[in-house]
């Protein structure tokens, strides 16, 4: 969990800020390798527990520590020589926020390097503290994602003014993050399967027979067919959420298209009546006027409010939050899933009421339940908590009710199988079964008997939003260049000052000119550890 959230931290930078200096990319590599350190250092919880005279989970923390230390020193980068004030005040945050996890990351290697006297108790005490350290780094960081979100929602009065939110976060790519979070479940997917061939190395397979059949249809070969439609049934899972947030993404990307074009189209009209001499800026004044004059009564007839917008973009952070713990949370379960798969490969016919058997159940069921329970919270909750409520509307769509009952059901028995004492091979082939079922039930759910409802998403008034926090801006601006130009034309040189020089008027749009995506939805570009900037779209 502590390497993922470091692989979380970069895609939330990267989706960010363009980096491309040759340093920058050697601290790419640089990171890349300490991963690969602490991967290949992880070892099984009894030797961490029970050998006082070994490291421990150091080997681990070690170089996850030097990873968390090189994002630290570039969000400081960004933090303290970035132009954009955006820029500096999410990193510093993020900074803050990083320097605790630090510390509680640092007081678990602390924990883990001392022999504490060859007490083994009070060694074995210690590991487990130095484990619950950080896992509380990771779940205090999307803490701290969530709470800052929540605190303006919730505790912040509205009669208090308060730092608009285009000034205190910055965008981020959305289509980026999906296909990184997208690579990264079809990675732990790869790993499943890879189990299947690693299991099988180190084995010595006994034949059922002499022929073919015989050879073919062995314990081994049953569950590796098993584990392999396992994987199959949770990756049909893990699509069904890409394809929701995929589906959402380009929604809201149609319905600012058309504001996206109007907007290059003042583009190009301030730039074919920009020309030299006073009369050239009278004429720019005048259309720069007409143009604010058409924005604010679009604004005032069709915008909706700038407070409201402002809201509906920090529950859209929020929402963003319990979804990226969704994905690390799912990530994890598959991961296990592979483990559980290959653990039943090496013994498919083990003695049910071995000591370790019950153990063996349960990290197989857990993980497998788990997985399709994510996607049904991400489906009932996050994609169509607005058709459920309230629950009794549910009582008019009998059979997506009657759907939803039974992946409920599959859920618990899925786990119930895990305390029934039989064989690996045969509780591997049960969960396979429960999945294959979840599978019919989840196409059913959202193709055959989808829930109809009338009533709206809480999200659905993002576009809206966006557009609202775009002409607030824009209107700001026009009306700025448009006292810049009158002044101007009138011969007064203390308006240079603010415009700068008549490019400004035409760059005042050009900076704000780009695509949607959902989330925040509107382009920006961003400084990169170079100075450089990166036109990209955007998700807060």
């Amino acid at each position: 969990m502590v390497m993922y959230l470091l692989w979380g931290i970069e895609t939330s930078y990267r989706s960010r800020f363009a980096v491309e200096s040759t340093l920058h990319k050697l601290l790419d590599l640089l990171g890349n390798l300490l991963l690969i350190l602490g991967a290949s250092n992880m070892e099984f919880v009894a030797d961490y527990r029970d050998q006082t005279g070994v490291p421990g989970l150091s080997r681990v923390l070690v170089p996850v520590l030097v990873g968390l230390a090189i994002w630290m020193m570039r969000t400081a980068e960004i933090a303290l020589l970035s132009k954009r004030e955006a820029a500096r005040r999410s990193s510093s945050a993020e900074l803050m926020v990083m320097m605790q996890v630090f510390a509680m990351w640092t007081t678990a290697l602390i924990f883990s390097c001392q022999e504490w006297g060859g007490d083994i108790e009070t060694h074995k005490t210690m590991c487990d503290l130095s484990a619950l350290l950080m896992w509380a780094g990771n779940f205090w960081w999307r803490w701290k994602q969530a709470a800052s979100p929540m605190s303006q929602l919730i505790m912040v009065r509205g009669d208090v003014p308060r730092l608009p939110i285009e000034l205190t976060v910055v965008p981020s790519n959305y289509g980026f993050v999906l296909h990184r979070d997208n690579e990264f479940m079809f990675l732990m997917l790869g790993e499943t399967v890879l189990q299947l061939v690693i299991a099988t190395q180190d084995m010595h397979l006994e034949p059922n027979g002499n022929d073919l059949w015989g050879t073919l249809l062995t314990g081994v070969s049953a569950t590796a067919v098993s584990g392999f439609v396992l994987a199959v049934c949770m990756m049909f899972s893990f699509r069904q959420m890409v394809d929701a947030s995929l589906m959402s993404y380009r929604k809201t990307n149609k319905g600012v298209k058309t504001d996206v074009n109007e907007e290059e189209e003042l583009v190009k009209s301030l730039h074919k009546s920009r020309v030299s001499g006073g009369r050239g800026w009278e004429l720019i004044s005048a259309i720069t006027h007409d143009r604010v004059t058409e924005a604010a009564t679009k604004q005032r007839t069709n915008a909706m409010p700038l407070k409201d917008a402002q809201r509906i973009m920090l529950k859209g952070r929020l929402f963003n939050v319990l979804g990226v713990f969704l994905w690390q949370t799912k990530a994890m379960c598959v991961m296990l899933v592979g483990v559980g798969v290959k653990l039943s490969m090496y013994d498919p016919f083990a003695d049910s009421n071995a000591f370790f058997a019950l153990q063996q159940r349960l990290e197989l069921a857990v993980p497998v339940g788990l997985t399709f329970f994510i996607q049904f919270f991400h489906a009932v909750y996050i994609k169509n908590r607005h058709a459920y409520s309230p629950l009794s509307s549910l009582l008019k769509q009998p059979k997506h009710l009657a759907v939803l009952v039974a992946r409920v059901l599959c859920f618990v028995a899925g786990i119930s199988i895990a305390f029934a004492k039989i064989t690996p091979a045969a509780h591997q082939a049960l969960q396979t079964l429960i999945a294959g079922c979840q599978c019919v039930l989840l196409y059913l759910q959202e193709a055959r008997y989808k829930v109809v409802t009338e009533r709206a998403h809480p999200l659905s008034s993002m576009g809206k939003a966006l557009h609202s926090l775009r002409q607030h801006g824009h209107i700001s601006r026009l009306q700025h260049a448009a006292r810049s130009a009158t002044l101007l034309s009138k011969g007064n040189p203390m308006a240079m000052t603010t415009s700068q020089s008549p490019q400004s008027t035409e760059s005042v749009w050009r900076k704000t000119k780009g695509k949607f995506s959902h989330g925040m939805h509107h382009s920006m570009h961003h400084p990169s550890g170079r100075g450089e900037q990166k036109e990209c779209s955007v998700k807060v």
